[in-house]
């Protein structure tokens, strides 16, 4: 059999001591102290938020009555076709499109549409022509919205006429 060693009186097997080491003790008693210390000094010195009241400003009442009571539509294409192949196949996407416009620039934006009808219709079959499949499959065409508000605002001059670009009717009626 084999022998058994023992170790000398002097040399006992040492157990692991399962003490914590003394830096975690004191990086968690720095931790809660610096926890203790911030919630006190958050509750005398924060103060609760002071309470808001609504204040009726007939002012802002009557600018918003004006802006809502004083636009108009007004229509700018009926049944423009234009083509599209951006997307690998051929459509002809049929639109209308009208604008919602402050009431007292209505003159202005109906004479624009008689004298420079044929830039209108440019530069929005350029959008259209050059619009990517994803802005064209969009449920609100938010995307050929902005461009065609874009482009109005450009050719008027004037970014605060047309408030909103309507399109009534759009169409992709594939070509191929």
């Amino acid at each position: 059999m084999a022998e058994e060693t023992k170790p000398a009186a002097g040399q006992e097997q040492a157990k692991p001591k399962k003490k914590l080491p003394m830096t975690m003790i004191i990086v968690a008693g720095a931790m809660t102290l610096e926890a203790v210390a911030f919630f006190v000094a958050m509750k005398f010195m924060g103060s609760s938020p002071a309470p808001t009241h609504a204040e009726e400003n007939p002012h802002v009442e009557a600018h918003a009555e004006e802006h809502t009571a004083a636009t108009v539509e007004v229509s700018l294409l009926k049944r423009l076709r234009v083509p599209n192949s951006q997307n690998g196949r051929n459509y002809m996407i049929d639109l209308d499109l009208s604008v919602i416009v402050r009431g007292d620039k209505q003159a202005l934006v109906e004479e624009l549409v008689k004298t420079r009808m044929g830039e209108i219709q440019d530069r929005l079959s350029q959008i259209v022509r050059a619009a990517e499949g994803r802005l064209l499959a969009e449920p609100d065409l938010q995307g050929l919205r902005i461009q065609f508000k874009a482009a109005l605002d450009e050719i008027i001059g004037d970014p605060e006429v047309v408030q909103r670009v309507l399109v009534p009717r759009f169409v992709p009626i594939l070509a191929d």
